[in-house]
């Protein structure tokens, strides 16, 4: 008897849910009489898929946080559940906003967007891998599978991106660092501290200035053309250019020595228009009344000399003749001057 009474029991069940289902009003009421129970009838197609969009179904979503925070490191970090409870009618645009709500509820971020997280969801025995929740598709997608269960049931994990670029910051006045995000991962950080390895050659350019600014631009010859860069070149820059320049050949030895030119002498040679001859030394040094004195001069050469402010052989020695024909001096005179000037060399 135990046993037909628990048929019974199934089969009134299956009719209450089947009267749910179908839409009907008014209260339905078990069957309590036993008995031989009712023959189920055949399910029609669209009483197996229900509809995501009926009002009365709700999808059960355990969320399942795998963040943390970016100063913890990966040991310490421990995930965290919360549950959500939705009806299938619901756009997708609400489930955004209700999970955005849950992970500041539980992660607390400084910043939150949807695009800052992996979010993935399973259906347990229907979709046992992980699918992206990123689109209106997915959400659909989604649906299609939780309603093969008799009570939808679906598991969503939620999981921080530590991989995202950070913008540029568009005004860069303020001396203010950047501040990331406290999503960010621990292997940012180590990444970030790790020191960047600099070649010989770039310590060699930047080692009197620590840093290269339009006033102290690099050292390096592209940029000597700027403006208060031109005669400061560097040492290096010296030495790669005398490197870079062909070897010059030796020249052969010169074995023709000039000889040097008599000491003392006034005149240079081929110098015909001089008073003195070439290749004889100067005589004493002697005041003009005493060369006028000595060598038995007229007076009007001694005048001549004397109005030219010729005060002495100093000065004498270096007439020419052209400069004696420019002081009015006469055909005669000059000749007079030339032994003259021979007897004072010696």
């Amino acid at each position: 008897m135990s046993s037909k009474a628990n048929m019974n029991t199934q089969a009134q069940d299956v009719e209450y849910a089947n009267t749910i289902n179908s839409g009907k009003t008014g209260t339905a009421k078990r069957k309590n009489k036993p008995g031989r129970p009712k023959k189920k009838k055949a399910a029609k197609e669209t009483d197996v898929h229900i509809c995501p969009t009926c009002s009365h179904m709700s999808d059960i979503l355990p969320l399942h946080f795998l963040g943390g925070r970016a100063s913890q490191s990966r040991k310490q970090r421990k995930s965290l559940n919360s549950f959500l409870q939705l009806t299938a009618e619901l756009p997708f645009d609400t489930l955004k906003a209700q999970l955005l709500a849950q992970i500041l509820a539980k992660l607390n971020p400084s910043k939150i967007s949807y695009d800052d997280y992996d979010i993935v969801w399973t259906v347990p025995r229907i979709q046992p891998s992980p699918l992206a929740l990123a689109l209106d598709s997915d959400y659909k997608f989604l649906l299609q599978h939780a309603i093969k269960h008799k009570e939808l049931q679906t598991n969503i994990t939620i999981k921080a991106r530590t991989n995202k670029k950070k913008k540029m910051r568009k005004d860069t006045s303020s001396g203010e660092d950047d501040v990331g995000s406290e999503n960010e991962s621990e292997d940012d950080k180590q990444l970030k501290k790790k020191p960047k390895k600099t070649s010989a050659k770039e310590k060699a350019k930047n080692k009197d200035k620590a840093q290269a600014n339009l006033e102290t631009p690099p050292n390096h010859a592209k940029f000597n053309t700027l403006p208060g860069q031109k005669g400061t070149i560097s040492l290096l820059q010296c030495h790669l250019a005398e490197h870079a320049q062909p070897a010059s050949q030796p020249h052969a030895p010169n074995n023709n020595i000039p000889q040097p030119a008599p000491a003392g002498s006034c005149t240079e040679g081929g110098q015909s228009d001089s008073l003195i001859p070439y290749g004889m030394l100067h005589g004493p040094t002697l005041s003009l009344n005493d060369f006028y004195s000595n060598y038995t001069l007229s007076d009007d050469i001694h005048m001549k000399l004397h109005q030219n402010r010729y005060t002495g052989m100093e000065t004498i020695c270096y007439i020419l003749v052209s400069e004696l024909k420019e002081m009015e001096f006469k055909l005669g005179e000059i000749a007079v001057m030339r032994p003259a000037m021979k007897c004072w060399c010696r």
